[in-house]
């Protein structure tokens, strides 16, 4: 998750440059925005990147419980 905050905040840095290059956005406009934009959606980002490991995790768990379903537990074939 480390790697998508660093990737976003290089976005936002990116495009602020451009702005206050063309005078589109003054200076001391983009440091509360990089702060507290991705301050604020980090929490959302940990519970989405949470909720799609559960899913990993749950689909991996059912793929490992199916398999020793089916074979005979007794060492007599059937």
């Amino acid at each position: 998750m480390a790697a998508g905050t660093t990737a976003a905040r290089l976005v936002v840095l990116i495009g602020g440059t451009a702005l206050i290059t063309n005078g589109g956005l003054p200076p001391a406009d983009l440091l509360p925005f990089l702060l507290l934009g991705l301050g604020l959606t980090a929490p959302v980002a940990a519970l989405i990147a949470h909720s799609f490991y559960d899913l990993w995790k749950k689909d991996a768990t059912t793929t490992c419980s199916a398999a020793p379903a089916a074979t005979p537990t007794s060492g007599m074939p059937p």
